[in-house]
């Protein structure tokens, strides 16, 4: 128990799958618990660059009790052509994710959710049919989760109906380019989707463990969820609905690149730390124009993986330091502290720039899990805690507080006069 035990290659006689076709395998031996398999409903299928393996059923020797789902423990130990390889890599390179062509059942349409993890434009979407005559093809998209309009035709917007011919089983069959012309998703966007045929010929597996929405399969750059198969043409509130059901097909995409940075100014209020906690609060006060803050860097002592959060409230921080009530995130990240007296970088890419209007006021708040941002003690005479620490033509930075705990609570400690260690950098708008 708990090693392979192996099948020699010579009493195997090998087995040759193509390219897109589905194969299933019997093993057995004639003794009772012999086979071990898992038995918890947690297995998922597994796959890699050329093959993918799916849960199956257990099977009681000398009879016909079956067991489902089961998860096949062993090993496949497999050769794949140059020519799949090939493929296998071409579809990498032009950015594709694969779900599934395992068929298995079907009806005319399904529903199912994508969702961007960057910038992408959604180029082909190969779909699975058993025809292998002309077909007509009607593809539906809409901005957000196609949970909730399953049955409202109204709630979907037609991208394009075309007759096509079907490849038949197990074999792509694309819908033409002008389908999906300038169809783009940017990053955290749910696509809902819908694909149809006019006849009851299209192809799509039952999922058993997932729900409805739950992802099925994604790559760096998107995520496929757990779908709806659709049982009639047209779409009506009469029409039969299959929850749990895998679009079977490849949807073809290209990533856009980020736009360049802003090239912005940079206002740094002091390095000269002597104090530390958790976090800082200050403000910043836009001038004779307003001004967008792009990303603020950072004092730290720590020279590890840090994760950095950055909050903002438009007005000042009075009356909100008991809780997070009020506080909008624009920046949560993991960074690399460069330790004390050097800056800490947030990316660009990961804050939200903040716009901050002619003479108006606007509270940041960043934080780290552990105590190690650094600050420095303001001038302690006097009662003005919230004196101009450091200014220029365009925006003028406030002393604010330390902060004793992360995140802010009933419980959370603050200390007056404290001024943020690092830099503003931004664009005057």
């Amino acid at each position: 128990r708990g090693r392979p035990t192996e099948i020699y290659a010579s009493a195997f006689t090998p087995v040759e799958i193509e390219r897109g076709r589905v194969r299933a395998f019997y093993v057995t031996v004639n003794l009772r618990g012999g086979i071990r398999y898992n038995d918890k409903r947690s297995t998922v299928t597994q796959n890699d660059d050329i093959i993918e393996i799916f849960d199956g059923a257990g099977l009681k020797y000398g009879s016909s009790k079956i067991f489902t789902p089961r998860g096949f423990n062993g090993s496949i130990k497999y050769s794949a052509s140059v020519s799949d390889v090939l493929a296998n890599a071409i579809a990498r390179q032009r950015k594709e994710l694969f779900a599934t062509f395992a068929g298995e059942n079907g009806s005319y349409g399904i529903m199912f959710d994508m969702k961007a993890k960057n910038d992408i434009n959604l180029d082909g979407i190969d779909i699975h049919t058993r025809a292998t005559s002309q077909v007509t093809v009607e593809l539906y998209t809409r901005a957000g989760s196609s949970i909730t309009h399953a049955s409202y035709l109204s709630s979907w917007a037609l991208s394009c109906s075309v007759e096509i011919a079907g490849q038949g089983s197990y074999r792509r069959t694309s819908l033409p380019d002008h389908c999906l012309s300038d169809l783009v998703i940017l990053r955290d966007e749910v696509l809902g989707v819908y694909i149809t045929l006019t006849t009851n010929d299209l192809r799509y597996t039952n999922e058993d463990i997932r729900e409805v929405g739950e992802v099925y399969e994604d790559t760096d750059d998107m995520e496929l969820a757990i779908g709806t198969g659709i049982g009639s043409y047209p779409l009506g509130v009469d029409t039969a609905m299959y929850p749990q059901r895998i679009f079977n097909g490849v949807m073809k995409y290209s990533t856009i690149d980020p736009p360049p940075p802003d090239q912005g100014t940079q206002l740094q209020t002091t390095m000269l730390w002597g104090n530390r906690s958790f976090g800082n609060i200050f403000t910043i006060v836009a001038k004779q124009s307003g001004v967008k803050v792009l990303s603020i860097d950072i004092h730290t002592r720590s020279d590890t993986l840090e994760d950095v959060e950055v909050w903002t409230r438009s007005g000042a921080y009075a009356g909100y330091t008991q809780s997070m009530d009020g506080w909008e995130k624009v920046a949560s990240v993991s960074v690399i502290g460069q330790g004390n007296g050097k800056i800490t970088s947030i990316p660009q890419n990961e804050f939200q720039p903040v716009e901050i209007l002619q003479t108006q006021t606007q509270a940041f708040y960043v934080t780290l899990k552990r105590t190690e941002i650094l600050y420095t003690n303001g001038d302690k005479a006097g009662t003005d805690d919230q004196r101009a620490v450091k200014t220029n033509d365009a925006l003028t930075v406030y002393e604010g507080l330390g902060v004793g705990s992360y995140l802010l609570s009933n419980d959370t400690p603050t200390f007056l006069r404290r001024i943020f260690n690092g830099n503003i950098n931004y664009v005057i708008m």
